[in-house]
């Protein structure tokens, strides 16, 4: 099976902030091992189920991912610190479904 495993440059330079307030840079990750990026749509009214099954899906089949030596990172796009409530709305929402 073939992957995209040539890391354009302009990637490396992404930096996300984690659910804790601290910045992440994707080249943090880059060369350690494989990354899974998924980039969910962000929809808040209301919460897009799907983007909480797939990544309560991701959560739950995290081991396997490990096994194989790579890290899942999901991007739940907010535009400013003052909408933290949307992720955490997804969060919470992603956890609901991890309970079904």
């Amino acid at each position: 099976m073939a992957t995209n495993v040539e890391v354009g440059d302009e990637i490396t330079t992404l930096t996300f902030t984690d659910v804790d307030g601290r910045e992440t840079p994707l080249a943090d990750y880059i060369g350690e091992r494989s990354v899974v990026l998924v980039v969910t749509r962000g929809n808040t009214d209301p919460i897009c189920p799907f983007c909480t099954t797939q990544t309560s899906r991701l959560i739950s089949n995290y081991p396997q991912f490990a096994e194989r030596d790579a890290e899942v990172l999901v991007v739940y796009p907010i535009e400013h610190g003052s909408d933290r409530d949307r992720l955490d709305a997804f969060l919470e929402a992603t956890k609901q479904r991890l309970d079904d």
